[in-house]
């Protein structure tokens, strides 16, 4: 049913991923100017243009894993197929952070670095994986407690 825990963590995915997109992932420091990676791209605050890196695959990966646990709460019925769905869903959160992570590396060795920070956009990228093992421990239990009852009767 809906009202189950891991609907509840299943929801907080694209809630937590929809807040990153008002909060800076990282900003980079360079001798050009500073840059501020943003989930939609780049933000040059000072000085020169903006790197010549790729970043519209970045929004493209949060809104999927947004978009794909909001499916998996509705597929309680289910429960195997929820889990080969959140299995998706984490490779595709995994493949997201990982791809924050690469672009600002690669930023950061594109220019003239004076310094760089992750911001807190960054490190909310780091808790859709862990609620997504939670929802699928709560499905396993749950799905654990069906065929129980059903070896009853």
């Amino acid at each position: 049913m809906i009202q189950r825990i891991q609907s509840v963590f299943l929801a907080l995915i694209p809630v937590v991923l929809g807040a990153m997109f008002f909060f800076p992932l990282a900003t980079i420091k360079g001798v050009d100017g500073t840059f501020t990676l943003w989930m939609s791209g780049f933000c040059v605050e000072e000085g020169a243009a903006a790197p010549s890196v790729q970043t519209w695959f970045i929004p493209v990966l949060g809104i999927l894993a947004a978009l794909l646990s909001v499916v998996v709460i509705f597929l309680y019925k289910n429960r195997i197929l929820q889990l080969r769905l959140n299995r998706i869903v984490s490779i595709t959160i995994i493949l997201f952070v990982a791809t924050i992570f690469f672009t600002v590396d690669r930023t950061v060795k594109q220019t003239d670095l004076v310094g760089y920070a992750y911001n807190l956009g960054a490190y909310l990228s780091l808790v859709p994986p862990f609620l997504v093992y939670l929802a699928n421990g709560r499905i396993r239990k749950d799905e654990m407690k069906v065929r129980a009852a059903d070896r009853i009767r």
